[in-house]
């Protein structure tokens, strides 16, 4: 009985959220080739065909592909998102080192594809609310530096805004990083959130910001929170025990994506 009990609670947990990931290739006119992106679609998508959904982008760190962010913790924490709050949830390529900024040298334009091509992808082919209010982007490490870095460029896009262990000034302590090189098209100065807080002033932007006590990240991500705060804009930050890994950001992904349900609710009672 014991068993039959517990196989039933299995199956339960197993069945507990219905949505569906599915892993495709989107065309980048920019770059001139296709790229893998990877969606999580709420189980109501499929449920009511005519009901339109929020959509958050969820960019990856440096090194990572997009199927590294699949594992088994980060689906569950996916689904359930997905399945609780009702949007579409947006993993795409990033290049391996892309910083999210565009580098016409080296054929990799992810600003040009991520904050332009593939929204208006994303718009024109599923069933989105196509409007600040109801779109976010986030992201760990590299992709928090992305997501601070493609909504103070495209206010108009984002109104959701989420970075875990961002890197927050790409002159980051590393002497062997070349920060001219991975800006590109830009100005150094130009992708540093540190040294562009006031970009965010003024924006509406609902912005999240998540870093562990122990990261290496830490000093650079508080020193960013305290000019959020003395330039009087309004954000959530949060910091917790951690590093800069792998252990730290389910919970981050989990706070974030409640967040940014609430930010959308609020939102639209406005």
């Amino acid at each position: 009985m014991r068993y039959i009990f517990a196989l039933i609670l299995a199956c339960l947990a197993s069945s507990a959220f219905a949505a569906k990931i599915v892993h495709t290739t989107v065309y980048s006119e920019s770059m001139q080739k296709e790229l893998p992106v990877s969606f999580v679609f709420p189980d109501a998508y499929y449920a009511n065909r005519t009901d339109r959904f929020a959509v958050v982008y969820n960019l990856a760190g440096y090194g990572a592909d997009v199927m590294s962010q699949f594992g088994k913790k980060r689906v569950a924490i996916y689904e359930h998102a997905a399945d609780t709050y009702g949007f579409i949830l947006v993993v795409p390529d990033n290049g391996g080192d892309s910083w999210y900024l565009d580098r016409p040298g080296d054929n990799k334009m992810y600003e040009t594809f991520v904050a332009k091509e593939l929204v208006d992808y994303v718009d024109t082919r599923y069933r989105t609310i196509r409007d600040r209010d109801h779109r976010a982007i986030c992201g760990a490490s590299m992709g928090g530096h992305g997501a601070l870095f493609l909504a103070r460029t495209y206010p108009e896009k984002y109104g959701i805004v989420g970075s875990f262990s961002g890197t927050v000034d790409l002159l980051w302590q590393s002497h062997s990083f070349k920060a001219d090189k991975h800006a590109g098209t830009r100005p150094v100065d130009e992708c540093r959130a540190l040294v562009n807080v006031e970009k965010y002033k003024d924006k509406d932007f609902s912005l999240y910001q998540d870093i562990g006590i122990h990261d290496h990240l830490y000093d650079s991500n508080k020193a960013f929170h305290d000019k959020l705060v003395a330039s009087g804009i309004p954000h959530v930050y949060v910091e917790r025990e951690g590093h800069h890994d792998s252990a730290y950001w389910p919970e981050a992904w989990r706070t974030f994506f409640e967040f940014a349900a609430n930010e959308i609710d609020l939102r639209e009672k406005r």
